[in-house]
């Protein structure tokens, strides 16, 4: 059975790499990052002698977009860590590098011999996201085989469960923050759960320095990562010591067993933060410039710490609610329970928070009795622990006005992990298809057509390119082609890294929702990239691409309740309906007349 779930794994894995939208998260917290610390990508730009104008000299061209270096990573803020594109895209750049020396090493003087601008762009963003698929892959099975084997269970729904959760497998292939830190949490767990198995000192102390190297790792990654992991920080102490005492120890020395183990991970903990943020700083000095001129910020050198704190960066950033709410929009504070759980885990959640209602009601009534169950039973405790890794980190990130999904994606295998062990499974027919309705609806959501047109457009940009380049009678090598996006999520001129080769540099301007910005576009662009409706009645562009499908959550949903009540019930227009349906579900490539 585990053999299976590697097998689904990786079967799904790679399936929804290959449709999953691009999110410009994955662009502002590691793929454009990766390619500014990827120093043979940005060759011209380290070597220039005015960083100030980097910006116009960076292999894409230039760009207004998010394309450009997120201000996460200015000089102003420095409040992401280099950590996150270090271990989801840089091994995926090197790898295409050796790629291109070994073709050309074998192609020599041929005209093939490098990978073309948009194979060596797709094929970098492709194995990054296996990269990440993996990771997470990897991470996931040990948490589940160890669980299993912690609470010794012959119940085998989580090798279904897990491995078909579809956050498993379409956020886990996204190269983000969150990505990573579902890894780590994983990872804590599947410790947790082999050090239950036999615990003798020397293995307890060896859990309490790689707890702490990982909340090390993973708090410098993101902040909040310390409510995911402090309730299994709880659960190794006490192991602790309840091991300590079993052996006929007293309860002094148990609490001080207890203690000691917890002094360990935070010594191990400050440590490596301490490392981190110096790496951090070592990363900020060498590539700071960059950053700054990439993104137009102005650069600040000689600026950098020596021991640079990323996260407690953010944490301030995240600290003043009101900007947050002003700039990244504001939340209801019950979004995270009511919405972004169910939108994760759909009715398992509902599930895992009956049982585990029901189970701190037996502990309310008799907790005596419930300490002493956790003492005898180690599976008790660590079912404990779990359950409050989820409850504490959706209470605390509830408090923020800004409120994602993705921000609770650690918790989504502890979820379906801990459902299936407490029978979702053997629910009856209603329970059953809803789990199934769920996962089947959401990857086809949220992995082949949210935003699925953008990374396509990009691809459909390069293909126009040339043809619109001799309508403009163009002279100039390489050609220079303004491109706009509106009422779509913006796009990544890191795709088109290196155009300049193909005899094209490309200027993209992102609109979304900007009316003056898409007039101001409209006389001067050469492409426009947008939903059929932002370009209904523009008769001087034709459409060069049709990107099915695409699901647009700010148009979509409008222009289908267009359809159904405007054009088929009030005005009885079958056929206006359905093509108004269809083209919500496009993003359109236009070229001038």
């Amino acid at each position: 059975m585990a053999s299976i779930s590697r097998l689904f794994h990786v079967l799904l894995f790679l399936y929804c790499t290959s449709l999953s939208l691009l999110h410009p998260d994955e662009l502002a917290q590691s793929l454009v990052p990766a390619l500014v610390i990827d120093s043979s990508s940005f060759t011209r730009v380290l070597n220039t002698e005015k960083v100030s104008d980097a910006r116009s000299s960076t292999p894409w061209g230039t760009s207004s977009s998010s394309a450009a270096v997120p201000w996460e990573f200015t000089s102003s803020y420095r409040a992401r860590s280099c950590f996150v594109p270090a271990i989801t895209a840089l091994p995926s750049f090197k790898a295409v590098h050796a790629i291109n020396s070994f073709r050309r090493r074998v192609f020599k003087q041929q005209q093939h011999a490098s990978l073309g601008a948009t194979t060596t762009a797709f094929l970098r963003i492709a194995m990054t996201k296996i990269n990440a698929a993996m990771l997470t892959a990897t991470a996931h099975n040990a948490a589940t085989q160890a669980a299993q084997a912690a609470i010794q269970t012959t119940n085998a729904n989580a090798y279904t469960f897990v491995p078909l959760a579809w956050p498993t497998y379409v956020l886990g292939a996204k190269p983000l923050a969150n990505a990573v830190e579902a890894v780590l949490y994983a990872s804590l767990i599947a410790m947790n759960a082999r050090s239950l198995r036999n615990p003798t000192q020397g293995k307890l102390t060896m859990l309490a320095v790689a707890t702490g190297v990982v909340v090390a790792v993973g708090c410098t990654v993101r902040f909040t990562f310390v409510a995911f992991a402090a309730p299994l920080v709880a659960h190794g102490a006490w192991m602790a010591a309840c091991s300590h005492q079993r052996k006929g120890g007293s309860i002094t020395d148990a609490g001080v067993r207890a203690v000691t183990h917890a002094i360990v991970v935070a010594t191990v903990v400050a440590v490596g933060l301490l490392g981190t943020a110096r790496l951090d700083a070592a990363c900020y000095e060498r590539h700071g410039a960059t950053f700054d001129a990439l993104s137009g910020a102005k650069s600040r050198l000689g600026e950098v710490p020596r021991f640079l704190f990323t996260w407690l960066n953010n944490l301030r950033y995240n600290a003043d609610g009101e900007r947050v709410a002003r700039e990244h929009g504001r939340h209801h504070r019950l979004t995270h329970v009511l919405v972004s759980m169910p939108w994760l885990c759909g009715p398992a959640y509902v599930f895992f928070m009956w049982k585990g209602a029901l189970a701190f009601a037996r502990t309310m009534r008799a907790p005596r009795d419930a300490v002493r169950v956790a003492y005898r039973n180690p599976a008790v405790a660590l079912r404990a622990a779990l359950f409050a890794s989820v409850i504490l980190p959706l209470a605390l990130l509830s408090i923020s006005p800004h409120q994602e999904p993705r921000f609770l994606l650690p918790v989504a295998w502890t979820v379906q992990w801990s459902a299936s062990i407490d029978g979702f499974g053997n629910l009856g027919a209603f329970w059953r298809t809803a789990h199934a309705t769920h996962q089947l609806i959401m990857p086809l959501v949220y992995a082949a057509a949210h935003q699925g047109g953008v990374v396509r457009s990009q691809l459909a940009v390069l293909g126009v390119a040339p043809l619109t380049c001799l309508r403009m009678n163009a002279t100039e090598v390489p050609c220079s082609l303004e491109v706009a996006y509106a009422q779509t999520y913006p796009p990544s001129a890191a795709l088109f890294d290196t155009t300049i080769s193909d005899g094209v540099r490309i200027h993209v301007t992102d609109c979304m929702e900007d009316a003056a910005c898409m007039a101001r576009s409209l006389q001067m662009a050469h492409v426009v990239v947008a939903p059929p409706r932002a370009m209904r009645k523009m008769t001087t562009w034709r459409v060069e691409r049709i990107l099915f499908p695409h699901f647009s959550g700010e148009t979509t949903p409008d222009e289908m309740s267009k359809a159904l009540f405007d054009d088929l019930l009030h005005r009885g227009d079958t056929r206006s309906a359905w093509r108004r349906a269809y083209e919500s579900l496009c993003l359109n490539v236009y070229t001038r007349i």
